[in-house]
């Protein structure tokens, strides 16, 4: 599944999570929900996130591939 890092932040943003304000300048950006056990973490270096971040970033949400391909509308 190729995903461009503005689909998955749309997502992330769709789905409440907030980003949050690093306080060191860096390559990731902790996106961040109340209730969930951990930050989702997206890599700014990619313009497609790889297969492992995308796995690594629903499992954080809690959201399946069914659902963020709903949301891309693919």
């Amino acid at each position: 599944m190729k995903v461009e890092r503005e689909g998955i932040e749309g997502f992330l943003s769709s789905n409440g999570w907030k980003r949050s304000e690093n306080p060191k300048k860096g390559s990731h950006i902790s996106w961040k929900k109340d209730g969930a056990l951990r930050p989702a973490v997206v890599d700014m270096n990619y313009a497609d996130i790889p297969e492992e971040h995308i796995r690594s970033i629903l499992k954080a949400m809690g959201k399946s591939r069914a659902d963020l391909r709903k949301f891309l509308g693919q």
